[in-house]
């Protein structure tokens, strides 16, 4: 299993059996929600074997490390939305040199298919060019997602072995 495998998996357990508190109105902000999902990622991380540094890299949100190393193993871009990603998130997890690159967001559902496949696309061009190497993973939750249910994030890894394939929780 790879890493982009081993992080998906950590991950859903993570996030399953996290201990939300509750929030201050009916909804969380998007501020609380941001600080409970590096909660989430910061521990599955910690499961992999990786460690965070704390400044940001290239602007990225979060990058962790393998002991040793300069160059991070995972970049984690985190969109609480999803309007932006093509400017701004997936420019900049492309630019990263980490072995997975990771991009957790929100669209609709109906927008899943479309985004997964037109990200495929560009990763295509990067390879023709000679600039996709690594492993990328889409990670799609839905906006009003149920707390506690990572079964309702659709998943893509994408990478040259295998171009691109769904995850699904078993």
């Amino acid at each position: 299993m790879g890493l982009a495998e081993q992080f998906f998996e950590e991950f859903c357990k993570v996030y399953r059996n996290h201990r939300w508190p509750s929030p201050r109105g009916e909804f969380y902000t998007s501020k609380q929600w941001t600080e409970e999902m590096s909660k989430i990622l910061d521990k599955t991380a910690k499961r992999l074997g990786l460690r965070r540094k704390r400044k940001e890299l290239r602007r990225i949100d979060f990058n962790w490390y393998k002991e040793g190393s300069n160059t991070p193993a995972l970049s984690v871009e985190h969109e609480n939305g999803y309007k932006g990603i093509w400017e701004e998130e997936i420019p900049k997890l492309l630019l990263s040199k980490a072995d997975l690159k990771v991009l957790i967001c929100y669209p609709p559902k109906k927008e899943h298919w479309r985004i997964g496949n037109r990200l495929l696309k560009l990763l295509q061009e990067e390879n023709e060019q000679g600039r996709f190497k690594e492993e990328f993973l889409l990670i799609m939750g839905l906006p009003t997602q149920e707390i506690r249910k990572p079964e309702q994030f659709t998943c893509y890894r994408y990478s040259l072995q295998v171009n691109v394939k769904r995850l699904r929780l078993e």
